[in-house]
């Protein structure tokens, strides 16, 4: 009896902790991660390939820690997405930073810092954050490997 109150405590905490993976979209979610087998340095050139095939421009890389960064994409009619993308032996994350535009042009006329971004943005079903993670899923797809969304 013991034992079993003894797991009826313990299940919730170990279980608070972990990560959730799976290849549906989730609420939560805020990256992708694909699975492509191949070396750090490829991984960045199939990205930015993939990128580049889907809009976006880089904006800066490391080759050597295996980073890039896009440059702002306007996305809907308010937002404007940046990719960042991790790169390392054997796999490919995403996540996004987003701003929305509604505000753009009333306070100043400049564009904004990256300060001003979010990210990384947790799934929801609203329609700016489903089309984030819509252009994120084509960059991944473009991949031709296995994808999962993670938190």
């Amino acid at each position: 009896m013991k034992n079993l109150l003894f797991l009826l405590v313990l299940v919730p905490f170990i279980s608070f902790g972990q990560k959730k993976v799976d290849s549906v979209i989730f609420n939560g979610a805020t990256k992708i991660i694909t699975e492509t087998g191949l070396t750090t340095s490829e991984n960045l050139k199939v990205v930015t390939s993939a990128l580049m095939e889907n809009g976006f421009t880089v904006h800066s890389a490391n080759n050597e820690i295996g980073t890039l960064r896009t440059d702002e994409k306007s996305i809907g009619t308010f937002g404007v997405i940046i990719i960042d993308v991790l790169a390392k032996d054997g796999s490919v994350a995403l996540t996004s930073r987003a701003r929305t535009t509604i505000t753009e042009g009333l306070i100043n006329n400049d564009k904004g810092t990256l300060k001003d971004f979010v990210g990384p943005i947790p799934y929801r079903k609203k329609k700016l954050i489903v089309s984030i993670f819509d252009e994120m899923t084509k960059i991944s797809k473009a991949l031709n490997a296995p994808f999962k969304y993670s938190n």
